[in-house]
């Protein structure tokens, strides 16, 4: 089989799933990552390592964070006006511009 390239959905041993976008078998584009643990994080990759901003829920997705780079800088309020940075929801995932983006309206990673 060759290389990734497009949209697709990768399951880790450890129980984490990956789905998004991928170019030369790397995580590249947008994508989401559900971990075992439940928390869900949607952002921006590039040859493999997350860069940008992202945005992480906790498991009962009643917290969010903010990512830089792979790094939390602050908690999200998430009230009723709540919107995530415009560099994580554009085009693809979010084109009405409504909070969550649609991809982590499903609360379980795709099977």
């Amino acid at each position: 089989a060759g290389a990734r390239d497009g949209r697709g959905v990768e399951q880790y041993a450890n129980g984490d799933v990956f789905e998004g976008e991928y170019r030369g078998d790397k995580r590249h584009g947008r994508g989401t990552y559900w971990y075992a643990n439940g928390h869900a994080e949607i952002g921006r990759y590039r040859e493999g390592a997350r860069v940008g901003e992202a945005v992480q829920w906790s498991a009962d997705r009643a917290r969010a964070w903010l990512v830089r780079d792979g790094e939390v800088v602050a908690e999200i309020e998430l009230d009723g006006d709540a919107q995530l940075p415009s560099s994580i929801c554009d085009g693809a995932f979010d084109p009405g511009g409504d909070f969550p983006c649609p991809p982590l309206l499903r609360m379980d990673p795709p099977e």
